[in-house]
């Protein structure tokens, strides 16, 4: 009630004779007193918004006083504003310092223990997403995947868009070990070194809040101390947009011991010491996926003339699990005949109740790794578009027209653009 009643500096803007400024100085230290004494209590009752008001106030007239400091972090903590808790620690460091000092031991483990991910408790992973129908074939692959794990932490599944690798990761991590639910890193939407760091922290399940306010090294310090607490599998998807934060991110998990396997999808390989890379093979059961995809639609085909012409639809798209899907949602508007015949006229299927726009046509996957692309190796990406089949080296270089041609074409076939045969 005494502290409702205060309204101000005493004597604020009044003449005031030297014999009252005794008074005043009193006047204001009883007021910081009682702040620290309700500070205290709200802490005592857990009000921690209520405290950090106080100790504001307190810190503000007194910034070297350490233990409103520590008490202030600490308030601030429990409200979950842990950045602003080691915003105001580091103040410490930096006044201290001006003055050859160092803060309180007191202090400087508060900031130990809120950099500490072992300290905290960790949230629930992402799980991955779910999608429509069981896996159709990808046995022989899965195999692979589990084979890897023997002798690597970390497999990548690389390949062209809509080869179907975020759905046969989902599908083997679930396979491989179903005593702990996959932790999911989706970097679809991540375009900056802070949004690719936030996805790994909710695939890792380490609460965003606790790197809110770090700077990398500091973050990337925390993501690798929650992995190498962690088991089972963790997909990290779509890396070939971010691949040099994923790569720098994924080197320092894989330096620590742990349990916990790393299992990624990208349009290029990461190129870390210690992957194994698995360029995802052609898709063998296009057939039963295409029957599968349309009977979701509501059709089903069963007469042998369908089942030719479905042969035909995946022939079409090269066996590409995405365009066999965008085909099969056509089924509804039109016959499998027309399908083909759209297919074979360079109809572009669409697909708008797909969550992600690059997957929503084939044009606007295979865009997506184009736009990703260097100048010189889009350039030479589209002037090989006028091959309308196998082509040599030396056709390559004739129609790229640089004495880069060979590295060109590594870039492309490295991007899953282009694909090199025996």
């Amino acid at each position: 009630r005494a502290l409702n009643r205060w309204r101000g500096e005493p004597w604020a803007g009044l003449e005031r004779p030297i014999a009252v400024e005794a008074d005043r100085v009193r006047m204001l230290q009883a007021r910081l007193d009682a702040l620290r004494i309700r500070a205290a209590a709200s802490m005592g009752l857990h009000r921690w918004e209520h405290a950090v008001g106080d100790l504001t106030e307190v810190l503000d007239v007194d910034p070297y006083d350490e233990f409103v400091r520590h008490d202030l972090a600490w308030a601030l903590a429990e409200c979950g504003r842990r950045a602003e808790a080691l915003t105001t620690i580091r103040e410490a460091h930096r006044i201290f310092a001006d003055r050859g000092l160092i803060p309180a031991a007191e202090l400087l483990a508060l900031e130990r223990r809120l950099l500490d991910v072992g300290d905290t408790a960790v949230a629930d992973r992402e799980p991955p997403p779910a999608h429509d129908g069981e896996l159709v074939g990808r046995t022989l692959e899965i195999k692979a995947i589990a084979a890897a794990f023997d002798t690597s932490r970390l497999v990548t599944i690389h390949g062209i868009g809509g080869s179907g690798k975020t759905r046969l990761a989902v599908g083997a991590a679930h396979r491989l070990d179903d005593s702990v639910p996959p932790g999911f890193v989706d970097l679809a939407g991540a375009h900056s070194s802070l949004q690719v760091d936030m996805a790994f922290a909710r695939g890792l399940g380490l609460p965003v809040g606790h790197i809110d306010g770090l700077d990398s090294v500091e973050r990337h310090a925390a993501l690798a101390d929650v992995a190498a607490a962690s088991l089972g599998v963790v997909i990290i998807d779509n890396c070939e947009h971010v691949v040099d934060d994923v790569r720098s991110i994924v080197a320092g998990l894989l330096d620590r011991r742990s349990e916990v396997l790393f299992l990624a999808t990208s349009r290029v390989p990461l190129e870390l010491s210690g992957e194994h890379r698995l360029p995802i093979p052609q898709f063998q059961d296009s057939a039963e996926l295409f029957r599968r995809s349309a009977n979701r639609h509501g059709v089903v085909i069963e007469s042998a003339d369908g089942v030719e012409l479905v042969d035909d639809i995946c022939g079409a798209v090269d066996h590409l699990p995405l365009a066999i899907e965008l085909a099969a949602a056509q089924t509804p508007y039109r016959t499998l005949r027309e399908i083909v015949d759209e297919l074979r006229r360079g109809v572009a299927h669409h697909d708008a109740t797909r969550t992600e726009p690059r997957h929503e046509t084939m044009s606007a996957a295979i865009r997506w790794s184009h736009g990703l692309l260097d100048s010189d190796s889009a350039d030479a990406f589209v002037r090989l578009g006028v091959f309308d089949a196998p082509f040599e080296l030396v056709d390559a270089e004739a129609v790229i027209g640089s004495g880069e041609a060979r590295h060109l074409l590594d870039s492309l076939v490295r991007s899953s653009l282009v694909e090199r045969a025996e």
